[in-house]
């Protein structure tokens, strides 16, 4: 799947691209991504809500929270 407008809306928000290019390097969780951006864990939730609409990333369940990985179906 090629690229869409919805994917390339939801990275252009700065902070947004910011929380793409972190899950990029390597998978993380919410509580990970927050200590590296400064907005709240609130915020880098809906941020990701909104990378996950657009098949950008996708979330593994890992005990109590969830690990955010790169959509590789969104990005094929």
């Amino acid at each position: 799947m090629a690229v869409d407008s919805r994917q390339l809306a939801a990275l252009g928000d700065p902070t947004r691209r910011a929380i793409f290019e972190l899950v990029a390097q390597r998978p993380r969780s919410v509580a990970e991504i927050t200590r590296q951006v400064p907005v709240s864990q609130s915020a880098v939730s809906q941020h990701l809500k909104v990378l996950r609409d657009s098949r950008l990333v996708r979330a593994e369940p890992k005990g109590a929270s969830n690990v955010y990985h790169l959509d590789p179906h969104g990005l094929g």
